[in-house]
């Protein structure tokens, strides 16, 4: 698996087909092919003129890539790394998607608890239901999450250290 990156402040109006070779035509200093950079999906508000793109790329672009600024139609951009952990909305756990779920209640992600989904939680305690803290499920210092990521970062071709 490649790495991804999350392209910011790129305008609304650039499809998918027209990204990577605006990337490679307007900052030939990174020495990028057009297979280099494989656009996957567009982030952001529906209704903002920039948004975020995450690309799938070759290992030595990722070098070259992350923590600099290409130029993308009219706007200076941001790269960063981008790691993307699937979270089921069924069970709560991490690494698959609740269309592959084998679980048949669904758990909580506010309160943790099995037999209703968030939007319909009337329970006052928060619980993350892969932790057990005090927060939502998914929250940034859940360790089932940190744990996760790192079984992603493992998968990924970073190329030759």
């Amino acid at each position: 698996m490649w790495p991804t990156v999350l392209i910011n402040d790129v305008d609304r109006n650039i499809v998918k087909e027209e990204l990577a070779g605006q990337i490679v035509d307007q900052n030939p200093e990174l020495g990028l092919d057009r297979e280099s950079v494989v656009p996957l999906f567009m982030k952001g508000p529906k209704t903002d003129e920039r948004v975020w793109w995450v690309c799938s790329v070759r290992p030595s672009a990722f070098k070259a890539l992350v923590g600099k600024s290409l130029f993308i139609g009219l706007s200076k951009c941001k790269v960063k790394e981008y790691v993307d952990v699937i979270r089921c909305f069924k069970c709560q756990r991490f690494g698959h998607r609740a269309s592959k779920c084998d679980q048949t209640a669904d758990t909580c992600g506010r309160c943790a608890v099995k037999g209703h989904r968030a939007n319909d939680c009337k329970s006052v305690p928060v619980k993350c239901a892969n932790c057990g803290l005090a927060a939502q499920s998914g929250h940034a210092g859940c360790v089932a999450l940190h744990k996760a990521t790192i079984t992603v970062a493992r998968r990924t071709d970073f190329g030759s250290k």
